[in-house]
């Protein structure tokens, strides 16, 4: 979107780019992803702290979820370790569907009816980010893009 090669980006961090503008669409809380058989699986909530001693698996240091994951875990008196990193979502929830370990993850990247897996709200602290549409303010959209861009708003401002 910066640099002009696409009309409008999805993404959930605003931008310090004074050329962008970041219109929020919807908040999504992180949770907790694990099997459906693990212990924790009938629990609503999961508080961060537990998470101490547990084997996690992250996404990569180079990911803008884990600056957020970073920053929640970063008061906690037992920091919870992270056994595997990946690079995307839908790595980290290949390897808790393995059964390699527990990912806090966006609650939009594990679908609710998921065979295996099921997800717990993390609490204390809770932990959500805003998801919206990123758009160069000097750039008209094309006709096939702002057609998407007012679905996209629309969806979202009536649900």
């Amino acid at each position: 979107v910066a640099r002009g090669t696409a009309d409008f980006g999805l993404s959930f961090t605003g931008s310090q780019d004074a050329a962008l503008r970041f219109q929020a669409l919807t908040r999504e809380r992180y949770v907790l992803a694990m099997p459906r058989d693990h212990a924790w699986a009938h629990r609503a909530e999961v508080p961060w702290a537990d998470l101490a001693g547990q084997r996690l698996v992250s996404v990569s240091n180079r990911s803008s979820n884990r600056l957020l994951l970073d920053q929640a875990m970063a008061g906690l008196p037992g920091q919870p370790v992270a056994w595997y990193e990946c690079n995307h979502v839908t790595g980290a929830l290949a390897l808790v569907e393995a059964g390699l370990g527990l990912a806090a993850l966006p609650q939009l990247a594990l679908p609710p009816d998921h065979p295996r897996l099921r997800g717990a709200a993390l609490i204390d602290p809770d932990l959500w980010r805003t998801l919206g549409l990123l758009q160069r303010r000097d750039r008209a959209l094309s006709p096939a893009a702002a057609a998407l861009h007012e679905r996209l708003v629309r969806t979202y401002a009536s649900g």
